[in-house]
């Protein structure tokens, strides 16, 4: 489900309080003016007040309310609001409190306040709060329903790419080496990243050398690669070695040059499925490892390695919000080889029923497997 549907539905049944948790704040919020400006779906139209502490309430006309860069005094503003409206809040997660000190008790009141209210207002109203970070303090956790707002598509970031090569086109500056197949390749090596770490990488590409050619996707899957390590549990690993540096297996060599490409866009209008995954099993030293880095590169896709010992600190909580929240770059990165490395210890305890979180770590870190 797109989040201009799931938007709409949430609005349609008047929920008072969604929280979208991105870290592409500006995005959403020019998604959600869109989707209102539109006027394609809601019978009621709303108009959008957006707020940040440092502007304070913004309405609809640009002009800006009165006292209202403190969040208690601009939820008080759209409380007394008397029109079809929908409040976009900014970074408000910085005053609900966190582990270190709690959340001032008056401003919990006020957004329990408003829940009530806006589900019986005479005029539609719903206060979205945009996040780079889900906090809930449990006085309001009922009152809140969660919103996900996806990475950007790469539909999307493939017009991006093409606005920025049109314009340096024209102002020849860059001389531009890549056709619509090569742009497609540059988008799917993007995948993973917000729009703006994008157009960043495509910009360091661009003014690298003063050009634009197929060899600039080593600058992209460098920027992916920070992405990465800032989530502490993948590590990004460089592969420079091919299928034939790896002795035997070649059974497996076979399948792998037979689905080489099966993920591309031609392959999918074929009918052609893209593989799920492999497993490899074998005594240490054998070429596991030496494998995945052969079919990496001669898929041109990164190779991510996680460390399943690493998810497991010890307590059953720390594990379940470890793998959950450090396999969100994998995940998003959709096109992307993951080695998981030190499984043994993981399936041992899987399979023997010993430890419960194991099998519900499995279940969290593999959304995109289906049962057969």
């Amino acid at each position: 489900m797109s989040f201009a549907v799931d938007l709409d539905q949430h609005l349609k049944a008047r929920f008072p309080i969604l929280y979208v948790e991105t870290f592409e704040g500006m995005r959403a919020a020019e998604e959600i003016r869109h989707f209102l400006t539109s006027g394609e779906s809601l019978r009621t139209p709303r108009v959008l007040y957006e707020w940040s502490v440092t502007r304070g309430l913004i309405g609809p006309d640009g002009k800006v309310s009165s006292n209202t860069r403190q969040p208690m005094e601009a939820l008080q503003a759209a409380q007394v609001k008397d029109e079809a409206a929908v409040f976009v809040f900014h970074d408000l997660h910085s005053f609900l409190g966190d582990e270190m000190r709690p959340a001032e008790p008056s401003l919990l009141r006020v957004v329990r306040e408003i829940s009530n209210e806006f589900k019986v207002s005479a005029h539609p109203k719903t206060l979205i709060i945009l996040a780079p970070k889900l906090v809930l303090p449990i006085e309001i956790e009922k009152e809140v329903s969660v919103l996900d707002f996806p990475l950007p598509t790469e539909q999307e970031i493939t017009a991006s790419l093409s606005e920025m090569i049109e314009a340096n086109r024209k102002s020849g500056r860059i001389e531009i080496l890549i056709g619509p197949q090569d742009q497609e390749r540059f988008a799917q090596a993007a995948l993973g990243l917000t729009l703006s770490e994008a157009e960043n990488a495509f910009a360091r590409a661009m003014v690298n050398d003063g050009k634009l050619d197929i060899s600039d996707i080593d600058v992209i899957l460098e920027e992916k690669r920070q992405t990465i390590r800032k989530s502490g549990l993948l590590e990004f690993v460089n592969s420079d070695l091919d299928l034939n540096d790896v002795g035997g297996l070649e059974n497996l060599k076979r399948w792998l040059q037979r689905r080489n490409g099966s993920w591309r866009e031609e392959a999918k209008q074929f009918g052609l499925p893209a593989p799920k995954g492999v497993l490899v099993t074998g005594v240490p030293g054998c070429g596991k490892s030496l494998t995945a880095k052969g079919m990496a590169a001669s898929w041109e896709l990164p190779l991510l390695r996680l460390d399943i010992g690493k998810i497991f600190s010890g307590l059953v909580e720390a594990a379940n919000r470890t793998c959950d929240k450090r396999s969100g770059p994998r995940r998003r990165s959709r096109r992307a080889c993951c080695g998981l490395t030190k499984s043994k210890r993981f399936f041992t305890r899987w399979w023997r029923g010993r430890l419960r979180t194991s099998s519900r770590v499995f279940a969290l870190s593999s959304p995109g497997c289906k049962k057969k």
